[in-house]
């Protein structure tokens, strides 16, 4: 009889690990029932099997989410409440008193579920985080939550989100998947064909997507025009990123209607019309910093316009919030009204000194750090392409026909040949090879491929001469009264050094500063210092605008080829086909557009959350976010709005790697310091994503896709998270003067993916609260064991461990306990640990880090155009230790921050703070700030963190020494005396 039992329990407990819980409960209720009737019901063995499968339906109940049923009161009896009051009496001490344990707990949840879902509050308190307010799941930044940076000007080459997926170079360069092909399409798809564009910036990629799909709309048929529907929703963080797009999208429109039935020529070679001051006032508006004062008084005259009309005409364009439309009026009423060498605005000469570094071949050398070298290995590499190419041409000459060379070519060499030999076509054919050969064995190979990039022109040879000795753009012929640049249109190809010193003169005292290009939180945060772009417009309207991925294709009225375009040819040739397709969509009713100010995550997440219109997306495109906000947070906040991809549609998620990229030795090793999964093979069995270009950092971009069915087994997602754990509470420690490694996780992130795993890719819930309840047990014990590796390199780097760690993690336990608690409360459902007793209510304080009158400065990097984003994120140490760990490990904000050190102590880098972790010291207390931010109005820096109320009384007296989480090293501008900061200091704010 026992063995039919050992039988039955055997599959209940097959049932529950794959989170069959009902089938589970029907087998352990066999088991107990055959256990109660037989003859040996009271042996121990048989006792032992009982207590154990009641327990075990008691789980099942739990984790089948039976306390949130407040209807079903009977079956929360029988199968919880009933099965624990018999273990709690049964003579077993381990399984009373675990029993006793679980009914105090029970009972608890089963009434804040029940107040909960009767539209109560859990206790009444106004202190209780609502549904909606949970934790950031990204670090705490200088950077603030409003921005990470300001880039006014894109970086990546313009590429149409229907376009085919990035190629993988294993040898064959083949596109990792084909582009969408409108014709194709289902009805559902076509009538509905949602685009997220995140961190858009500049909309380069919308303007280009605008233009391939007009192209195929034209193609259609009737019946399917009618049908097409392109939704767009552009996204960024930064409310001046999204004004500027939409200025632009309003003088597109412009455009278009004035256009519809004129030719790019009708456009750029008549100065009079107001098409041309359109067009002029585009190209500056997008790719210049100072405009002639024509063109300013153009730009100033539509924002005018749009505001007096309250954007009537725009909204007819755009969707978005009422807030939004006010975010977006505020700052175009800063750019009408801000006073250039006031209000922290800069002046034409300021504005133009850092930018335009032009670099205009292979020869240059890059302006990053490439302390590994391994950048010089990339431009080894591109140059050894170049010289193979040219080989390679060289070797074609020999198979040649003569057919294949010019006809020009050949009456002129026929001309220099012996008069007796200018029949024979033999020699003439080894003549035009020789003559060939000799001339491309003098080619310049790195120079060859600049010219077939679009990097160099012949047509633009005047505008790059004038770029590079103004650092202003060369108004297009006719715009200017002056007539300097006239005289300058005169010349070929080198202006004389005396004209470009009158131009220079001229715009000095009389162009503006692009007012687009600047933002006015930004400035101020940066005390009116502007930053430095190194772009080269004039290369990149060849290289990254048209002759990259075919855009030419998408443009009519296109030549050829666009190297004997000027540059405002080139630029009204671009824009002029976006103008145009972008009027012919909307008035056709195929095109609709909205906007989101907001950061990328919480976009996402009110999508998924229901609180935001429900959809998928078909591609989504996010530049480089990664780089800020981490890629686990893309998996789990953006990946589950990407559809399912199919062959018709082929859906992916594309983003890329900007920053630092010399820091790793491939995308695998990125990716692993960024969420820890080992592989990325790996990210397909866990998550259902599959990697789809070659294992490359420096590639353009890196594509993801999902449609995958999760397969991964209790204990390899238990290790993931586990190792998850330990990279955000133990990340190795780092150069705190150059933090090239960004991880921005914390627990919160952790949390939100334990989440993920449940409600996305449909784990058992028990395998996520088995986790959390080893965490938890932890907590009071001080020692998770597990089989994941504590981080100890940096970068990261993935070593598997085949031994058990045991490590200590109870200096963490406040945040851990807090933190878990305030995610089961609004995730009740899917988190569901057993150990988790009751935790009081949780408040958010603020701690003002410098409270004299003279703030220190701790401000952006005075290089690039924003900086490390994550260079400072924030967290801080509670102890009784007025002088924890004096000496060591005190930051050196002084030489990464700013021109200022007085007040900023040096480090030694001995990596003591996270050596206090290691060992366990349970007398200190390690958080992770919610909020570092500076108050714009007052100077002062302050941090935001979540405690509860017992906690911050029980530790009040303990000193707070922040530090930062990406480095381990304190900032020793908080380091004793009349700097120090207790608990007690921090003042209750709204949570």
């Amino acid at each position: 009889m026992l063995d039919i039992n050992m039988q039955y329990s055997h599959q209940t407990n097959q049932k529950f690990d794959i989170g069959q819980y009902n089938e589970s409960i029907i087998y352990a209720n066999k088991c107990i029932e055959i256990l109660t009737n037989s003859a040996d019901s009271e042996e121990t063995q048989s006792l032992s099997l009982k207590w154990k499968n009641l327990l075990r339906i008691v789980r099942c109940g739990i984790y089948n989410g039976i306390l949130g049923d407040i209807h079903d009161d009977e079956t929360y009896q029988t199968t919880i409440l009933e099965p624990l009051e018999i273990l709690s009496n049964c003579g077993d001490a381990v399984y009373e008193m675990r029993a006793k344990r679980m009914i105090s707990q029970v009972k608890a949840q089963r009434e804040r579920q029940m107040n909960k879902k009767r539209g109560a509050a859990e206790d009444g308190s106004p202190d209780t985080p609502t549904s909606s307010s949970l934790p950031s799941i990204h670090r705490a930044s200088l950077y603030g939550s409003w921005t990470r940076e300001y880039y006014n000007y894109g970086h990546d080459r313009v590429t149409s989100a229907l376009g085919e997926g990035y190629y993988n170079d294993d040898g064959d360069w083949t596109p990792a998947c084909p582009s969408i092909d409108l014709s194709t399409l289902q009805e559902e798809h076509l009538s509905n064909l949602n685009i997220l564009f995140g961190g858009v910036g500049d909309a380069r990629h919308v303007y280009t997507t605008l233009c391939d799909a007009n192209k195929q709309y034209k193609e259609l048929s009737s019946e399917k025009k009618k049908l097409f529907k392109l939704n767009l929703l552009l996204n960024d963080i930064n409310s001046t990123a999204l004004t500027r797009d939409v200025l632009m999208i309003a003088a597109l429109d412009r455009l278009g209607n004035l256009t519809s039935n004129s030719t790019h020529e009708e456009v750029y070679d008549y100065p009079e019309t107001e098409a041309f001051r359109l067009a002029v006032a585009i190209q500056y508006m997008f790719f210049g910093y100072a405009q002639p004062i024509s063109v300013h008084n153009t730009i100033m005259t539509l924002i005018g316009e749009l505001i007096c009309e309250d954007f009537v005409s725009v909204k007819k364009l755009i969707r978005t919030s009422d807030d939004n439309w006010s975010k977006i009026k505020d700052v175009m009423n800063y750019w009408r009204n801000a006073e250039e060498g006031v209000d922290d605005f800069p002046t034409v000469t300021t504005a133009l000194r850092d930018i335009f570094k032009v670099r205009l071949n292979m020869s240059d050398k890059p302006n990053t750090e490439d302390k590994d070298g391994r950048v010089q290995e990339q431009i080894d590499s591109i140059r050894s392409g170049n010289r193979k190419r040219k080989e390679e041409r060289i070797a074609a000459i020999d198979n040649a026909t003569l057919e294949e060379f010019p006809s020009s070519l050949l009456d002129m060499l026929r001309e220099d040949m012996p008069v007796e030999l200018r029949n024979d076509d033999g020699k003439l054919l080894d003549f035009a090879k020789i003559f060939i050969r000799n001339a491309m064995e003098k080619e310049d190979p790195d120079e060859v491929e600049d010219y077939n990039s679009g990097k160099l022109s012949p047509g633009r040879a005047l505008d790059k001469e004038f770029l590079i000795a103004t650092r202003a753009i060369l108004p297009p012929f006719g715009c200017q009264a002056n007539d300097v640049y006239a005289r300058i249109y005169e010349e070929d190809e080198c202006p004389p050094e005396y004209l470009l010193d009158e131009a220079r003169k001229d715009i000095k005292s009389s162009w503006k500063v692009n007012r687009t290009m600047f933002c006015p939180i930004w400035m101020k945060f940066r005390d009116g210092m502007p930053g430095i772009n190194e772009y080269n417009p004039v290369a990149d309207i060849g290289e990254s605008f048209l002759c990259y991925n075919d855009t030419m294709t998408y443009l009519e009225g296109s030549p050829s080829s666009s190297s004997e375009l000027n540059f405002f040819q080139c630029t009204s040739l671009f824009f002029l086909n976006v103008a145009k397709a972008m009027n012919n969509l909307m008035t056709n009713g195929a095109l609709r557009i909205d906007l989101s100010v907001d950061s990328i995550t919480t976009l996402c997440r009110s999508i998924q959350d229901g609180k935001l219109e429900q959809r998928k997306f078909h591609r989504i495109y996010l530049s480089n976010i990664a780089d800020y906000i981490g890629t686990l947070s893309i998996f789990t906040e953006v990946a589950p709005l990407l559809h399912c991809p199919t062959k018709l549609v082929p859906s992916f998620i594309q983003t890329n790697v900007l920053y630092n990229c010399q820091v790793w030795s491939s995308y695998s090793q990125f990716v692993y310091s960024a969420t820890a999964i080992s592989s990325l093979d790996a990210c397909g069995s866990l998550l259902g994503l599959t990697f789809m270009n070659s294992d490359n950092i420096w590639v353009h971009c890196h594509q993801w896709k999902g449609g995958l069915t999760p397969c991964a087994t209790k204990d390899e997602v238990t290790r993931w998270l586990h190792r998850l754990l330990l990279i955000i509470l133990l990340p190795p420690k780092r150069e705190s003067y150059n933090p090239n490694e960004n991880c921005p996780m914390n627990i919160a992130q952790f949390l939100r993916t334990c989440v993920y795993c449940i409600e996305h890719l449909k784990y058992p819930i028990h395998w996520i609260g088995s986790v959390l309840d080893d965490i938890i047990t932890a907590c009071s014990t001080g020692v998770l064991k597990t089989k994941a590796e504590i981080p100890s390199s940096s970068p990261l780097t993935f070593r598997a461990c085949k031994t058990m760690n045991k490590v200590n993690i109870k200096p963490f336990r406040l945040e851990l306990l807090t933190q878990i608690s305030i995610w089961k409360n609004k995730y009740e459902d899917h988190l569901l640990p057993l150990n988790l007793v009751s935790h009081s209510t949780c408040r958010q304080y603020r701690i003002v880090l410098w409270p004299h009158s003279s703030p220190p400065c701790i401000d952006m990097p005075r290089v690039g155009c924003g900086g490390k984003c994550n260079s400072l994120c924030l967290g801080f140490v509670l102890s009784k230790n007025e002088n924890l760990c004096s000496n060591h490990d005190e930051d050196d904000l002084g030489g990464m921050m700013s021109d200022f050190s007085d007040f900023i102590s040096h480090m030694n880098g001995e990596g003591k703070v996270r050596q206090l972790a290691l060992d366990g010291d349970d007398t200190i207390h390690f958080f992770s700030c919610m909020r570092f931010d500076r108050d714009l109005a007052t100077g002062q820096y302050f941090i935001e963190f979540l405690l509860t109320k017992d906690d911050f009384n029980q530790y009040s007296s303990y000193y707070v020494h922040p530090f930062r989480t990406d480095s381990w090293v304190k900032l020793g501008i908080f380091t004793g005396g009349e700097n120090s900061i207790r608990l007690r200091d921090a003042k209750l704010v709204d949570y």
